[in-house]
């Protein structure tokens, strides 16, 4: 942070490896972990400061005619930890790499190979006016792709509950309306199932509140240990959750749910005074309907959960439309009978 601009001016183009901690595991994981996007965020605005202080330090030693000319690396861009990074990144991904990181790591390349071109022509004739509003294009370019991958991942921070590492109640309508998009592309069923903790209030009013968070962070971890790489968990409410799960029907939901219900109530958190909390959970499944608003197809999930909580907890129940309902107006579709759960 203390060094002159000069000095910046003569290490190259400042390192922006240290984006590679958080982002790699928060682009591979199923669902991403609040602290590890906040440290992405973080790690991109020092990125784009020491940017900022490169480009001021490049731009006084042009002037002063003090900018090294040679460019150790054959290839420029590989100069700097970023590229180095970048490349190892995206091979060890499993999907496409995120295209705004693309978009950073393309004009990180560009502004790398204007750079060792004025660095070239130093000396050999000059920098012609074309030359430079290349650099400068190239140099705004660059922050600007740093600052959209910022601005994106402080989207999704407030996309992810804080608590639990998982989507939040905002980010349900966009993620449900893009599986429901697919279906109508595709075809092929997608399940919601809801889940809620049972007796949890008695947690947090017996243990406190701390207990009640380790309590939501244990069953969470739980259920991502069943769930598939496209599956999404979503934090609906206090202690209860929204299971979407794309291409299985309501009885293979009913099946995986069933095996998240077992391990939940065989956990034991051990309590700091002695003894442990133990806990269940009750489950509600609906299939997503195309024809229906997905609210809808919330409201049936939920309504199975109910089901499940009144008949005894520590069950899965799964919402079946009454088939006295299939010529029904469509009110009465989206608001049935309890009785036909």
């Amino acid at each position: 942070m203390g060094r002159s601009l000069r000095q910046i001016a003569l290490h190259g183009i400042p390192d922006v490896s240290p984006m590679a901690d958080s982002l790699q595991h928060l682009r591979s994981a199923p669902d991403f972990q609040h602290r590890d996007i906040l440290a992405a965020i973080r790690h991109l605005d020092t990125a784009a400061d020491a940017h900022l202080r490169w480009l001021l330090g490049f731009l006084a030693g042009l002037a002063c005619g003090d900018v090294q000319r040679q460019y150790a690396e054959s290839d420029p861009a590989m100069a700097t930890g970023f590229e180095t990074w970048f490349t190892e990144f995206d091979r060890t991904l499993r999907r496409p790499a995120d295209p705004l990181l693309r978009q950073v790591a393309l004009k990180h390349r560009a502004l790398s190979n204007c750079t060792a071109a004025l660095r070239s022509r130093i000396g050999n004739g000059g920098i012609t006016t074309a030359e430079f509003d290349r650099f400068a294009d190239a140099a705004m370019h660059y922050h600007g792709s740093l600052r959209a991958l910022e601005r994106a991942l402080i989207h999704e921070a407030s996309m992810v509950d804080a608590l639990t590492g998982i989507w939040n109640r905002s980010s349900l309508t966009d993620r449900l309306g893009a599986e429901r998009d697919r279906m109508l592309r595709h075809g092929g069923p997608c399940s919601l199932a809801m889940m809620d903790l049972d007796h949890f209030k008695d947690v947090n009013d017996r243990h406190g509140h701390a207990a009640g968070d380790h309590v939501l962070r244990s069953v969470v971890d739980v259920a991502k240990r069943h769930l598939r790489r496209y599956d999404s968990i979503f934090r609906y409410g206090g202690e209860e959750f929204l299971f979407c799960l794309p291409n299985i029907a309501a009885p293979e939901a009913q099946i995986a749910m069933d095996r998240i219900r077992e391990d939940i109530a065989v956990l034991r958190l051990p309590l700091p005074e002695g003894g442990a909390i133990t806990i269940t959970a009750s489950f509600g499944i609906a299939e997503m309907d195309t024809h229906r608003p997905i609210e809808t197809s919330v409201d049936r999930a939920d309504r199975a959960l109910l089901r499940a909580k009144s008949s005894g907890r520590n069950q899965v129940r799964v919402w079946d439309l009454p088939a006295s309902a299939l010529h029904a107006d469509p009110e009465r579709i989206a608001h049935p009978n309890p009785e036909g759960v």
